[in-house]
């Protein structure tokens, strides 16, 4: 049995709140205002390490959650001090592990600081969790790199989707002849987002404006906003003039104000789009180091390869792949009681969401490039109706979680043997 001091820290943005235990929870210090910053977490090493020896300790076990980013700072510091202190070490729990356990052993379910850093170390006391993975190295530059790419992807979705909002009041016929995914067989532009549709949308301020413009002035805009690679410009213009003749007219003191929304949220989803190329310029040469066998699967460059790979880590750490699918809550949840059977069992999307993006991401990737992988997608595609294509593609990022756990712990780059039917 391990004699280790154990000193549980609740984390805040400005003090943290600590209780050292021994290994049957007595407590033997608390400290409930203790600055989270460098002065304060000296402090608190003096009075562990004082302890140790006063109570004749074999090490320590510093234990935190890693909720925010307000622990990362005490994390790391503590764990270049206990790699000169022999046994012992630096823990970070997940906050859902540390909050199913609150109240286990009180009817008052109280909560405060002292009493959150009391639950925070009885829940280390008594085992049977898994750490939360934390890289080191260029693995860790990685993680923040890819993590904030997503955030930019996040706002970058949000911002088109704000867009095509106003411009249904604008022109409404457009939004419908030119969104994805629309069923019409006619479409004005298959990306409302490209060059020639922009520049439609913002030389003129309203559909009564589009309609009044001349038929040549219309081709002539396409042509040069697309560089001459559209070639049925002049049917475009015709088609961008009945979509304005049947789009319902703005209140005149509207046109101006929604005109001037769509042009800014242009220029937003334009400055989010270089922000991204500029992060995936960062991160390619960082991964320039890596030997990961990920690389090696068609479909996946450097930068989705980079967001599985810095959260994934280690993955000899697992028992198999299907607990790597459920890190990333890329399994199928349970709702079966008795002879019922739920055949409809959605993603449980819990776990690691930015590892979940890049794998989805991934999936749609080599279905485009492996025949093996797109067979599967379509045969799985064909399975159902409702949310198909979704279905479809968290499948397909299972198998390809099957291929990679198989490629890493055989150290092996990617071949057709790997592929599982």
């Amino acid at each position: 049995m391990s004699h280790n001091l154990i000193v549980a820290i609740d984390i805040g943005s400005l003090t943290n709140s600590v209780n050292l235990m021994d290994h049957n929870g007595n407590s033997l210090y608390e400290l409930k205002k203790l600055s989270n910053n460098l002065p304060g977490i000296s402090n608190l090493w003096k009075v562990a390490t004082t302890l140790l020896k006063e109570y004749n300790l074999d090490g320590i076990d510093f234990v935190m959650e890693s909720s925010g980013p307000y622990w990362f700072g005490s994390y790391w510091w503590l764990k270049n001090q206990c790699s000169t202190l022999q046994s012992s070490s630096v823990t970070a729990l997940n906050s859902q592990i540390v909050s199913g356990f609150k109240g286990k052993f009180s009817h008052k379910k109280q909560k405060n600081d002292q009493k959150d850093a009391k639950t925070i170390g009885d829940r280390f006391r008594f085992g049977n969790f898994d750490p939360v993975y934390v890289p080191q190295g260029d693995v860790l530059a990685l993680r923040f790199l890819t993590r904030y790419r997503l955030s930019l992807v996040q706002k970058l979705v949000a911002s088109k989707g704000f867009f095509l909002g106003y411009l249904f009041f604008k022109m409404n016929e457009y939004s419908r002849y030119s969104r994805k995914g629309n069923k019409q067989k006619q479409k004005l532009f298959s990306n409302t987002f490209g060059a020639a549709s922009t520049a439609l949308i913002t030389k003129y301020p309203s559909a009564e404006d589009l309609a009044a413009a001349p038929l040549d002035e219309l081709i002539s805009l396409i042509k040069d906003a697309s560089r001459g690679l559209i070639k049925d410009a002049s049917e475009k213009a015709t088609f961008a003039h009945k979509i304005a003749h049947d789009s319902y007219p703005l209140p005149e003191e509207l046109k101006e104000p929604i005109h001037f929304i769509l042009q800014e949220t242009l220029s937003l989803i334009e400055f989010l789009q270089k922000q991204i190329q500029r992060v995936d310029k960062k991160i390619e040469p960082i991964m320039a180091f890596f030997d990961d066998p990920i690389r090696t699967i068609p479909g996946i460059g450097p930068v989705f390869a980079a967001g599985i790979m810095a959260e994934a880590g280690d993955l000899s750490r697992f028992r198999g792949h299907p607990q790597v699918a459920s890190y990333f809550g890329i399994i199928p949840s349970m709702n079966d009681s008795g002879e019922f059977k739920s055949s409809m069992n959605h993603m449980t999307k819990t776990g690691n969401s930015y590892g979940r993006y890049y794998l989805i991401e991934a999936a749609n990737a080599v279905r485009k490039f492996n025949p093996v992988f797109r067979n599967y997608f379509q045969k799985k595609f064909a399975e159902t109706t409702p949310k198909r294509f979704k279905r479809a593609l968290g499948l397909t990022a299972r198998k390809l979680i099957r291929v990679y756990y198989a490629m890493k712990i055989k150290n092996c780059e990617f071949n057709k043997s790997l592929l599982p039917t």
